[in-house]
């Protein structure tokens, strides 16, 4: 983090302007960590800093750049345009949305910067149109489980793509809680989220045989975002429970990518579901289909700072009884979840509180920063100086797919 804080802008490099690809290389992973650590670390007030590639991402890749080397910078390029930290929030931090920070015009402004990235590169890869293209007046209803596979593509341009339906999707989940055009929105958010389904569904599977060995997604290597991630928050606002029992398939079935366990997700989604229809059964609404967008039950998952428990927080707007779109007044705690991440593969088992009694709050990432996992967080992200105690420890604390001493000491126990 300390590197992310001392990297300037683009704008302070000339060399990185001229081409320097040392710099254009060095800048570009550094962009990737800081989006890794606002997914990992969705924590209120967190400020990680974020660089604007506006050099990179301004223009198409150039005609001499190798093909095979335009296709891997399609995801960089696409990042590049959310990297405003109020942007980049709002993608991928599940309470952000609600926080209404950002205004209706900001976030036409990202779309339309997200449909120029769009036009400007499926001239150079048309597949990408069969990925990105969709009817905005599409019914989700209509649209079959499991999603249809899309196109043999390249794994980048399918990556690039699932996160471009995503981000648009993202973006129209965030107007629906501004009350801006909320039906529309809602039912255009859902197709641009199927897409970026259909676009998982090729590569949550077994390996196909046929497939070439440049196009197979080896999950566990990821060092940016890959599919798990864009899943577990589209399954936090997918329109449905059947919708929601696919993502977590699909993400128990891809088990990682890289700091991303599939089956942390798969759990968070699951508990998710048990409140929402709780939930419902309260509001006496229906279980088949989940609440709109403004209705819903937020959820944030906050790993603890030991990297092998998880705790998530669920919360229901309320709202005044003559509002009927806007701003909630309070929120309502409806409970939480923690699990432990044991060695392997094993599905988690969480332990879940349902609250007799919901616990009404006003500002709720005020809420959220005061819980010991986030005040953990908090303490360790102040210290300044390097320490190589600290640092063997955070390696170890790391180092998930390690056996503990407590896993040794179960194995021993079964045997």
């Amino acid at each position: 983090m300390h590197y992310l804080r001392a990297l300037p802008s683009s704008h302070a490099h000339p060399a990185l302007e001229s081409g320097d690809s040392q710099l254009g290389s060095l800048e570009r992973c550094l962009q990737s960590l800081s989006q890794i650590c606002r997914i990992a670390l969705p924590l209120p007030a967190y400020s990680s800093a974020s660089t604007r590639l506006s050099a990179f991402h301004s223009s198409i890749p150039p005609v001499n750049m190798p093909t095979a080397l335009r296709v891997t910078t399609l995801q960089t390029s696409l990042a590049a345009i959310l990297t405003n930290e109020k942007i980049e929030r709002l993608i991928w931090d599940p309470i952000a949305p609600y926080d209404q920070r950002v205004s209706a015009g900001e976030i036409y402004a990202i779309q339309e910067e997200l449909l120029d990235w769009g036009s400007r590169h499926t001239q150079l890869f048309p597949d990408l149109n069969a990925l990105i293209g969709l009817d905005p007046g599409n019914d989700w209803t209509t649209y079959p489980l499991p999603p249809a596979r899309c196109p043999a593509i390249s794994i980048h341009a399918t990556i690039a793509a699932a996160h471009y339906n995503f981000y648009m999707g993202r973006s129209k989940w965030a107007l629906c809680l501004l009350n801006e055009d909320p039906k529309t929105n809602e039912m255009t958010a859902y197709s641009y989220f199927y897409q970026a389904m259909r676009c998982t569904a090729r590569h949550s599977e077994k390996p196909n045989t046929t497939m070439r060995v440049e196009d197979t997604y080896r999950s566990p290597e990821g060092l940016k975002a890959g599919f798990l991630p864009l899943l577990h928050i589209i399954g936090l606002c997918c329109p449905a429970p059947s919708w929601s029992d696919w993502i977590r398939s699909a993400s128990s079935l891809l088990q990682q990518e890289g700091l991303f366990k599939g089956h942390t997700f798969a759990t968070n989604l699951d508990c998710l579901n048990m409140f929402e229809l709780h939930s419902n059964r309260e509001m006496q609404t229906t279980s088949n289909r989940y609440p709109t967008p403004a209705r819903r039950v937020i959820c944030q998952l906050i790993p603890e700072s030991d990297g092998r428990h998880y705790v998530s927080y669920f919360v229901r707007p309320r709202f005044s009884e003559d509002d009927a779109f806007g701003s909630p007044d309070r929120f309502l705690v409806l409970g939480h979840a923690r699990w432990r991440c044991y060695l392997g593969e094993h599905p988690c088992s969480p332990d879940l509180h349902m609250y007799g009694k919901a616990i009404c709050i006003s500002k709720l990432s005020e809420w959220l920063s005061s819980r010991s996992a986030t005040v953990a967080w908090r303490e360790w992200a102040t210290h300044t100086e390097f320490s190589m105690e600290r640092a063997l420890q955070d390696h170890i604390n790391g180092a998930r797919l390690l056996p503990s001493a407590e896993d040794v000491q179960q194995e021993r126990a079964i045997l």
